[in-house]
């Protein structure tokens, strides 16, 4: 955490800023530093840096440099870099990075897989552009019912 509480070192370095009480949905592209303090639903893509303050609340299919999350987030997350969740973090999203940290306290839940291999990120930033299904109730198994099977017998 910077000076007055705010989770950037330096004030200097953000480029942009959605702060909290802004809704925003979309594609954004960015070079540099963004945080996003408020709600954002679509897709992310840069190879900066990318910063989830703490009253946060992000959908988004997420590709980019490195990513620091305080808030929560949903989608499909691919970092080239570190992907960082601090304590206060729920992540509820499949992750490809090449290196990950959790902090005591924050909750991720999700697929992870680590790669430094360039052609791997390659293809995980363009399957992290690609919609995915809502994961509006996490705690519900997913079935996909194939039409050449039987019907279970029920008594």
């Amino acid at each position: 955490m910077g000076k007055n509480g705010k989770s950037y070192e330096n004030i200097n370095q953000i480029n942009g800023l959605l702060d909290k009480g802004c809704e925003f949905e979309g594609k954004l592209l960015f070079e540099g530093v963004v945080q996003i303090n408020g709600d954002y639903k679509g897709e992310i893509t840069s190879d900066g840096k990318l910063i989830i303050g703490k009253d946060a609340n992000v959908n988004a299919n997420i590709s980019v440099g490195d990513l620091i999350i305080e808030g929560r987030v949903e989608g499909s997350l691919s970092s080239k870099g570190r992907v960082e969740m601090r304590s206060s973090a729920v992540v509820l999203a499949d992750i490809m990075a090449g290196s990950i940290v959790i902090e005591e306290g924050g909750v991720f839940q999700g697929h992870c897989r680590m790669s430094t291999n360039p052609e791997e990120m390659e293809l995980s930033s363009k399957a992290a552009t690609t919609p995915t299904a809502s994961t509006s109730d996490d705690s519900a198994p997913y079935y996909v019912e194939r039409e050449d099977e039987e019907p279970p017998i029920t008594m």
